[in-house]
């Protein structure tokens, strides 16, 4: 029999919880199992894992594989345990990243053409309004 250390599914939709276990490789993913050995909660702030490393450590000595999930969950779980992760939640670091000033788009024409039409829009109507009250009715030529 091939025994396998992977992660059981649990809990509801939307809402994944994992078992670690150690199990008949051609048991299905929720199917039988020889020994639950921890639990993984993704769904809280910061992911709640509990392994029994020393009885994963018995299993691989008897001659179970552990799938590459439960690898880099041991992989984690001892580096959080040695503080090279930082065991920061989601929230505060979405929380501090609002805080940070974002960079402004740029604009799609350079700032000087855009005051440069607007300018010249601007002159043009002033030539308009000059044009209009410089000529008097009389200057106007009439239709005789």
């Amino acid at each position: 029999m091939a025994v396998v250390i992977r992660m059981q599914r649990a809990g509801g939709r939307n809402h994944p919880f994992y078992r670690v276990v150690a199990t008949d490789s051609r048991a299905g993913r929720d199917g039988r199992f020889l020994e639950k050995i921890g639990y993984y909660n993704p769904v809280r702030d910061p992911a709640e894992i509990q392994l029994e490393l020393d009885r994963i450590e018995d299993w691989v000595s008897k001659g179970a594989r552990v799938s590459e999930g439960v690898e880099r969950l041991l992989k984690y779980y001892k580096d959080r345990a040695a503080g090279k992760v930082p065991d920061k939640p989601k929230a505060r670091a979405k929380a501090e990243a609002k805080t940070e000033p974002k960079a402004q788009p740029e604009a799609r024409t350079e700032p000087g053409q855009e005051a440069g039409q607007q300018a010249e829009q601007d002159d043009k109507q002033e030539a308009k309004q000059e044009d209009q009250t410089t000529k008097s009715p009389a200057e106007k030529p009439s239709d005789a």
